[in-house]
């Protein structure tokens, strides 16, 4: 990630094969985690999922957790659902955001999913959890449903697709800067 500052905030810029190298990791810690290691494949290359395979789809966030979830419903030969996750099987549905921030995703979230999937932790967060201090910003969260692939410093990351000005207005906007 390079650092770089916009309207005098310094700012990480996740690269797009960063990006993608970062997926590609995330989506072995969930093989790993979440399927059988000994999967299976059909004659086209296509992943056979064995039945011990908990969720059956794959929800992205609006936004931030859009092409994450993408990224790994083609990576794990996942169904995507575009329905808000409410009416769906708990215990079936994997929900991926880009970056755990502020932990408000998290919480909107927590008891819809059988597991919160995100690309990038912030480093204070996982601080946080790390010390067995289960809240965060007063809120709870339960780290054994967080599955993340990197952490990345308390600063505003920009991904490929964004563009950085923008994301900065947003955060001003939104009070997070």
């Amino acid at each position: 990630m390079k650092i770089k500052k916009i309207d005098g905030i310094k700012c990480g810029f996740i690269a797009d094969n960063e990006f993608k190298r970062d997926m590609e990791a995330l989506a072995c810690k969930l093989e790993q985690e979440l399927i059988n290691p000994n999967c299976t494949y059909d004659d086209d290359g296509y992943k056979i999922l064995s039945d011990i395979f908990k969720p059956f789809f794959i929800y992205g966030i609006p936004r931030g957790g859009l092409i994450p979830a993408v990224y790994l419903s083609h990576m794990l030969g996942m169904s995507m659902t575009h329905i808000t996750p409410i009416p769906l099987v708990r215990n079936k549905l994997m929900i991926v955001d880009d970056i755990f921030d502020t932990g408000k995703t998290y919480e909107q979230h927590k008891d819809k999913c059988w597991k919160f999937v995100c690309v990038y932790l912030k480093d204070k967060v996982q601080k946080c959890l790390n010390i067995g201090n289960p809240k965060y910003k007063g809120k709870d969260f339960d780290y054994e449903t967080i599955i993340h692939a990197k952490i990345v410093p308390d600063i505003p990351i920009i991904f490929p697709w964004e563009n950085a000005k923008s994301v900065i207005n947003h955060m001003k906007e939104s009070g997070r800067l």
